[in-house]
């Protein structure tokens, strides 16, 4: 809907200027947006699950100097094939944010053993 992607544009600009825990907080917020747009039950509550996971590899990563700028740059490209009402292109940009959390995921280094 326009209030759904208003709400887009809105979390994509605070996030231009966030740090931190409120990046990671907007990050989360806007992947939960996109989940209301689909109104799907289903893929909401597997959406949340995977937002979840996803906070906590953002902390993981908060200290990777790019993550902002790959994470605000992928979220930018999902809205706006979303603005432009063209649905193959969205997926594609969400296939593509979704296997580049998965590579930044799978490049941390592992915990040591206790």
């Amino acid at each position: 809907t326009k209030e759904q992607l208003q709400r887009m544009r809105e979390n994509l600009d605070a996030s231009a200027k966030a740090q931190g825990g409120e990046l990671a907080r907007l990050a989360g917020e806007f992947n939960e947006i996109i989940m209301e747009a689909c109104g799907s039950m289903a893929l909401k509550l597997i959406g949340r699950t995977i937002s979840d996971l996803a906070v906590r590899l953002r902390h993981k990563t908060h200290n990777n100097p790019t993550r902002k700028d790959d994470t605000l740059r992928e979220h930018t490209r999902i809205y706006e094939m979303l603005l432009r009402g063209d649905p193959a292109l969205a997926e594609a940009a969400v296939q593509s944010h979704l296997a580049a959390v998965k590579a930044r995921a799978l490049s941390i280094p592992a915990a040591p053993e206790a």
